[in-house]
């Protein structure tokens, strides 16, 4: 998965809640796309919820994104 993909999906307004599959067969959740993070130099997302990191993910290992039906989050501005 690209970089440049994985910020154009966590951009989309309004945002829909995704699932990022992992290349281990584990899953995780995003509900506010403000919880992720993308570091200078790129190559990682940096998932945290609660002012603490919640996983590293490797953008080589996302086999997918999918959306997870639910109600949208808009970004308050």
């Amino acid at each position: 998965m690209t970089e440049a993909t994985v910020r154009n999906i966590l951009a989309m307004e309004p945002f829909e809640p995704i699932t990022i599959c992992m290349s281990g067969r584990t899953s995780h959740d995003i509900s506010d796309p403000d919880s992720v993070t993308i570091p200078p130099g790129g190559g990682v997302l940096q998932i945290h919820a609660g002012g603490r990191w919640r996983a590293i993910l490797s953008l080589d290992h996302i086999v997918s994104i999918e959306t997870i039906p639910g109600p949208s989050f808009q970004r308050a501005d």
